[in-house]
C-alpha cells in the first residue's frame, strides 16, 4: 500500500493517520510505503495511479480537487477567516471499492461527513 503522507503533519493530527493506515495495512494484509511531500504533488501523484490514497491534507468546501479525486470524511475541521478546513483521507477516482473501504474505516476511527 503506497500512501502519501503530507509533510508537516503535527504530531496532534498524526495519530489519526497512524491508525487509519494500520487499519487498512492489516485489513489488506500488505506493509505502508510512505511517501512524504506537499500536499499538491502527492494529489498529482494520487491521480496518476502511483499512490493508493494520501492522508494529512486540508481542503476548503470549495477545493478544485473534488472533482478530481476521491474526498474522505473529514477527521477534523476549522473556520478560518476564507471559509473551513477539513483534514480528510483522499483516494483515485474510479476506485470504488478502495473508496468506500477507505470511508468506512475513517468513520470507524471517528471521521465525519
Amino acid at each position: 500500500m503506497h500512501v502519501g503522507w503530507v509533510a508537516g503533519v503535527d504530531d496532534d493530527r498524526a495519530g489519526h493517520w497512524h491508525r487509519l493506515v494500520a487499519r487498512l495495512a492489516k485489513a489488506t494484509g500488505s506493509q505502508p510505503s510512505l511517501e512524504h511531500d506537499a500536499l499538491e504533488p502527492l494529489l498529482l501523484m494520487l491521480e496518476a495511479g502511483e499512490l493508493d490514497m494520501v492522508v494529512g491534507g486540508r481542503f476548503a468546501e470549495d477545493t478544485p480537487w473534488k472533482t478530481r479525486v476521491s474526498l474522505g470524511p473529514s477527521f477534523k475541521t476549522w473556520t478560518t477567516a476564507s471559509g473551513t478546513l477539513s483534514e480528510r483521507a483522499v483516494a483515485r477516482n474510479g476506485e470504488n471499492a478502495w473508496i468506500i473501504f477507505i470511508q468506512r474505516e475513517a468513520k470507524a476511527l471517528g471521521a465525519s461527513e
